[in-house]
């Protein structure tokens, strides 16, 4: 969720939304992110009926919330081990009647003292942007976060595991963490991203907005490698085909409906998987996928402001060909959109 929120919402111009739209906008979003549903369909659904095709910071809020309230709710069994083993400690030692759940315990910790600095580092997002085609500042703030992490091995319960650590010490990791998350300072040097991933995002403006935020993220001169399954493949090889393998613990049928007018490819996958004896569970997902040719790659990357270096066969290593099935891509960033 965290993901579609970041691309969803990054360069929109602000629209009018009132309280009570970006309200539902913030439930409909929440529930969704918990229930087996799209949640970026009805997002989208959601905004279009408010005659809406961006995003306020009001939204942008209401979005938060609704995920944090989708990920307690999905995690209110641990909340509560964690209230469980909290009330626990303050039992001495000797008079408690089970042990502790050190894992809660711990995860208690880490919730506490990381919830503040990561707060203000999101805070922090709209001033570190225009430093990260700086890379003095971003070499600054990547040395002041390694030093940040590294302070608390001298102090007095350095040496130990998170178990003791103090609030002083989550403190600082936690302040290191927030640094770590600023845009242009959380770079890294190289993006993958493999096995059809990228056909998954299933409208090329959504695959713009993928590369821009890979750009983004990346050190100036990154490098981005990916691979994806090209539109002759899924019109010509398996479109309309249905694979079935059957194996010593599981078996599986793969049905293929591809849509010559859309371009979208549709699997339906049933997957039969043995739990006890001689009984099998079934399992049924629906996935959407597109098709991209090197032409549109080339054009999305370039407009994003990458740099291809390689484009092949990922299967043969030659040169990509109109009857290839598979494409290897890697281009370098260099924080320049067009």
């Amino acid at each position: 969720s965290y993901v579609v929120f970041i691309g969803i919402t990054e360069g929109v111009n602000d629209l009018d939304l009132n309280w009570l739209q970006s309200l539902l906008f913030g439930l409909v979003s929440g529930l969704t992110d918990i229930l087996p549903v799209s949640a970026q369909a009805h997002r989208m659904l959601m905004l279009k009926f408010f005659g809406v095709k961006s995003i306020t910071s009001l939204l942008a809020l209401m979005m938060h919330l609704s995920v944090f309230a989708a990920l307690y709710l999905s995690s209110r069994g641990q909340f509560v081990k964690m209230n469980r083993a909290r009330a626990l400690a303050r039992v001495p030692k000797r008079k408690r009647k089970r042990p502790l759940d050190v894992k809660s315990m711990m995860d208690w910790s880490l919730i506490k003292t990381m919830l503040l600095p990561t707060i203000l580092g999101l805070l922090l997002y709209q001033y570190a942007r225009n430093m990260q085609t700086n890379l003095l500042t971003i070499a600054a703030f990547l040395f002041l976060n390694g030093v940040i992490l590294y302070v608390p091995q001298f102090l007095p319960s350095s040496n130990k595991d998170s178990r003791t650590l103090s609030r002083l010490e989550g403190f600082a990791m936690g302040c290191g963490c927030a640094v770590s998350i600023l845009p242009g300072i959380s770079t890294v040097g190289t993006v993958v991203s493999v096995c059809d991933s990228l056909n998954y995002i299933l409208e090329e403006e959504e695959l713009l907005q993928v590369f821009s935020l890979v750009n983004n993220y990346l050190f100036p001169g990154g490098i981005f490698v990916f691979d994806f399954n090209t539109e002759y493949k899924y019109r010509e090889v398996i479109g309309d085909t249905t694979i079935a393998e059957n194996r010593e613990d599981c078996s599986f049928i793969w049905e293929n409906y591809y849509d010559p007018e859309s371009g979208l490819n549709e699997y339906d996958l049933t997957v039969f998987v043995q739990t006890d004896g001689d009984c099998f569970r079934r399992f049924s997902e629906v996935h959407y996928q597109r098709g991209y040719t090197s032409d549109q790659i080339s054009a999305l990357l370039k407009q994003a402001g990458m740099q291809i270096l390689l484009m092949q066969d990922a299967e043969t290593g030659g040169p990509l060909r109109d009857v290839s099935e598979r494409g290897l891509v890697v281009a370098r960033g260099n924080k320049q959109t067009e």
